[in-house]
């Protein structure tokens, strides 16, 4: 049995919590001076904090160095008291039925979960990302993945597959490219350098009024559903995996579309935004296509709620997702 209070007590002084507007994930001191966490949480964010374990706070303005197909980045860390973790060799430790560990800052006894390791990927040739067998709330992104001994073997992302939540992990050494190369730009140039590979944009601007006679519980579970997408497309697309990202937005806009006849307005936005999808000629297209219907109806669903539309008005319960 591993001593859970014993694990929080060793990793805690080397976990930082990255709070971003209406969220949190996580980020661990891989060395001096040099924070590792995911991309996907903060991509296209330009205000992110840095909270530390001794509650000191700087605001991040810069990137050490990003890899979008691993889904792992790299921040500066220019003062406070936060200690580098030890590692272990990641592509030595980690194997299909391997006993882990995920932390979710602050890194107390009870946000350290057992995983095991349900299978291995491959990313560019590479054995480089590893599949969890339980479900991790997204808030864990970007904490460490340990051994029992407290060594960091990878970075966790945590989001929504098609069977329901989807946790990964991507191994790393102390040796990796990622902590030893230096290629430092701002913020937004990472995400300008990010976009260059992106089709333009197209988020639909929506009237208020596409939502007349919805049930606002089922805009807010249909708020919820895309959120969550987003939450593993996005990661699945930085890998490179583009038919997965479209299979995913796919198969959460079909069960919308499916089941939530109490909002016809949000089902109609989403039958054109598969329209439109399944028009084009490629998978990457697809994926930004069904993203920019997701966008597009997040944004009139959060104004909406906004101006009083989040009562009990328009009726509907609140119905269970089946997968």
């Amino acid at each position: 049995m591993v001593d859970l209070t014993r694990l929080a007590h060793v990793i805690a002084p080397s976990l930082v919590v990255v709070e971003l507007p209406g969220r949190v994930c996580g980020a661990f001191l891989a060395a001096p001076g040099r924070l590792v966490t995911c991309v996907h949480p903060l991509a296209g964010d330009a205000t992110a904090t840095l909270r530390l374990p001794d509650a000191t706070q700087w605001h991040v303005e810069d990137v050490l160095w990003m890899d979008p197909a691993r889904d792992v980045m790299a921040l500066p860390l220019p003062g406070g008291q936060c200690t580098p973790v030890t590692w272990a060799d990641g592509r030595e430790v980690v194997h299909e039925g391997t006993q882990l560990f995920a932390v979710q800052a602050p890194g107390s006894a009870q946000s350290i979960t057992g995983v095991k390791v349900r299978s291995l990927h491959e990313v560019g040739g590479e054995r480089c990302v590893a599949e969890l067998d339980r479900s991790l709330p997204e808030g864990a992104s970007g904490g460490p993945l340990l051994t029992a001994e407290g060594h960091v073997v990878g970075v966790v992302a945590a989001g929504l597959g098609e069977g329901g939540p989807l946790s990964l992990a991507v191994p790393l050494h102390a040796g990796d490219l990622l902590l030893v190369r230096r290629e430092q730009m701002s913020l937004q140039q990472a995400w300008a350098r990010l976009a260059q590979r992106l089709p333009r944009r197209a988020v639909p601007e929506h009237p208020l009024e596409l939502l007349d006679g919805c049930s606002a519980l089922g805009l807010r579970f249909i708020q919820r559903a895309l959120t969550e997408a987003i939450g593993v497309g996005a990661p699945a697309y930085n890998r490179g995996d583009f038919e997965g990202c479209w299979r995913v937005y796919a198969a959460v806009a079909e069960k919308l579309v499916e089941q939530r006849e109490d909002c016809p307005g949000a089902q109609q936005a989403l039958r054109d935004g598969l329209a439109h999808a399944l028009c084009l000629n490629d998978d990457n297209a697809r994926a930004w296509a069904m993203r920019d219907a997701f966008d597009g109806l997040l944004k009139v669903i959060d104004a909406w709620l906004e101006q009083g539309g989040g009562g009990e008005g328009g009726g509907g319960d609140d119905k269970t997702w089946v997968n």
